[in-house]
């Protein structure tokens, strides 16, 4: 209403989106602290003037907003600006999504090498201080997500080391969008080891340098 009343609906673009998603009781968890679909899946909307409402079945992440925005109002992103233009996909001129969509949350037992008996988020530890992080791959089909072993003094997980456990979820085509968790539930790590190799290898592009390397491919960035 208010875009109408200044009558500027004609050359505004809406965004809405949530930063997380929240589990109520699943997988014991009642919040945002986790990898698993119910906490990383989030609502994307964008309206753009002029534009038909579609719905698009493709990955994408939050990084995207930006340069898709700057895109849309006909401007070019900053150099350094993570994420991909997806204005084709808004304005239903074509595109593919995402191969993967990525996101990590960290975990804090008192003993990596233990089953982890609590579901520590490590929301009060320092970041130097974390024991793991958990590493999400989020592809068409699958979600991998590797816990490894943190590195406090460069502040990354180590990919140089085993990770210490390793989960994998299938998503089938076709799968209830209403229970994003449905499928969540039994990991199939050790029915699919050439699904694991291969996200792994997707996760180690893309977080396996240190702050301010470049992934191949990619222009440095100032740390």
């Amino acid at each position: 209403d208010a875009l109408d009343e200044h009558a500027v609906a004609g050359e505004t673009v809406v965004a809405l989106a949530g930063d997380h998603g929240w589990a109520l009781g699943e997988h014991n968890i009642w919040g945002k602290h986790s990898n698993f679909e119910v906490a990383a899946r989030v609502p994307l909307i964008l309206r753009t003037p002029g534009g038909a409402g579609r719905r698009q079945p493709h990955l994408v992440e939050l990084v995207d907003l930006y340069p898709t925005l700057a895109a849309l109002a006909g401007l070019p992103p900053p150099p350094d600006v993570d994420g991909a233009d997806l204005s084709g996909l808004v304005l239903g001129g074509g595109g593919a999504g995402k191969e993967a969509a990525f996101s990590e949350y960290p975990r804090c037992p008192r003993r990596l090498e233990a089953p982890w008996d609590d579901l520590t988020s490590c929301t009060r530890t320092r970041k130097e201080d974390f024991r793991a992080m958990g590493y999400s791959v989020r592809t068409d089909g699958w979600r991998l997500t590797a816990w490894l072993r943190w590195d406090g003094a460069r502040l990354v997980g180590d990919f140089s080391q085993p990770p210490v456990g390793v989960e994998l979820y299938a998503h089938p085509a076709g799968e209830a969008d209403s229970d994003f968790d449905a499928t969540e539930n039994v990991n199939v790590a050790d029915l699919h080891p050439a699904v694991v190799r291969r996200l792994m290898g997707l996760a180690e592009a893309h977080w396996g340098k240190g702050p301010g390397e470049p992934v191949e491919g990619q222009e440095p960035r100032g740390r």
